[in-house]
């Protein structure tokens, strides 16, 4: 099967787009637009505390018994493709159609900004 981008590799990490560990996000809105690299060291389903009084399981604090900070998810911004080197601005300009169906399947799974809608 042919893939929806440059390469096979790419393809697969856009199919995990949202899941644990690394996967690619296409993002389709304003100056953001391209595919982002994109990190959850967690499973969706896990829930972590809201504030600092809430219960903290015992892997989330430091050393010295304080709340520890963790990421949930981190979107880094790919201006190459992490397999096989392609141009992906390149790419996103001359398949702008399928790049938009990439974007809509992403659209769920990009991270929210603090304060942004």
């Amino acid at each position: 099967m042919k893939p929806r981008v440059c390469c096979d590799r790419l393809d697969m990490l856009l199919a995990d787009a949202g899941e644990k560990l690394f996967s690619v996000i296409a993002n389709g809105t304003g100056p953001r637009r391209g595919f982002f690299l994109q990190a959850r060291p967690l499973d969706r389903d896990v829930v972590l505390p809201s504030r600092a009084t809430d219960a903290v399981e015992p892997s989330l604090r430091r050393g010295d018994g304080r709340p520890a900070s963790i990421a949930v998810v981190m979107e880094l911004h790919l201006s190459f493709c992490p397999s096989c080197g392609r141009d992906l601005a390149a790419w996103v300009r001359a398949h702008a159609v399928e790049f938009d169906a990439l974007a809509r399947e992403g659209a769920p799974h990009i991270m929210k900004t603090p304060g942004a809608g």
